[in-house]
């Protein structure tokens, strides 16, 4: 388990597969913020700090790839 909490945003339009990787990261005491379609995640990622961003490529909205170089911006 980590020593202080990290915080990963989750963004991935299939709720099977967020329910999956929530449920294992937060058994390891991990904060999991889920966003279900890219444009959430996009302000979620802008409006906020996490250790790491888990993103799905293909998206219905917005791909991951456009999620990465508006993030950067």
């Amino acid at each position: 388990m980590p020593s202080s909490q990290k915080n990963i945003l989750l963004i991935e339009d299939d709720i099977k597969v967020c329910s999956f990787i929530n449920k294992g990261l937060s058994e390891k005491g991990f904060g999991v913020t889920i966003a279900l379609n890219g444009e959430h995640g996009l302000n979620w990622a802008l409006g906020n700090k996490f250790s790491i961003i888990i993103l799905d490529i293909m998206l219905p909205d917005m791909n991951g790839i456009e999620i990465c170089k508006k993030n950067q911006s």
